[in-house]
């Protein structure tokens, strides 16, 4: 259960980091 727990949390983080960067892409290209 913690396993499954500690999987998520590190998706969550990896999603983060994938909409940081678009965002910072986005902001950069205006």
């Amino acid at each position: 259960n913690n396993g499954a727990y500690t999987k998520r949390k590190k998706d969550n983080n990896k999603v983060l980091e994938l909409n940081l960067k678009l965002n910072m892409n986005f902001v950069l290209e205006k």
